[in-house]
């Protein structure tokens, strides 16, 4: 899995919604793949648009199949405003 390719599909889609992709990271915790992406959003970013961006994140990856193992996603606030 390209973190590059992945970036190319999912920051269109969120940046639609107003949301800017800052990072993505694939993981290894506890033997368990975890994709962990990272928002943030003008203002502030809420729960409600991590859980908007996770479920467009969700869609994309459903679509492509580009992920062939079983992972969690993880999207998370960076915690910072977009300005």
């Amino acid at each position: 899995m390209e973190i590059k390719i992945l970036r190319e599909l999912i920051e269109p889609a969120l940046f639609r919604e107003k949301i800017k992709l800052k990072s993505i990271r694939w993981k290894k915790i506890e033997n368990k793949n975890v994709l962990e992406i990272t928002i943030e959003k003008e203002g502030g970013t809420s729960l409600k648009d991590c859980e908007k961006a996770s479920r467009i994140i969700e869609k994309i990856l459903d679509e492509k199949d580009l992920i062939k193992t079983r992972y969690f996603l993880a999207v998370f606030s960076s915690g910072r405003k977009w300005k």
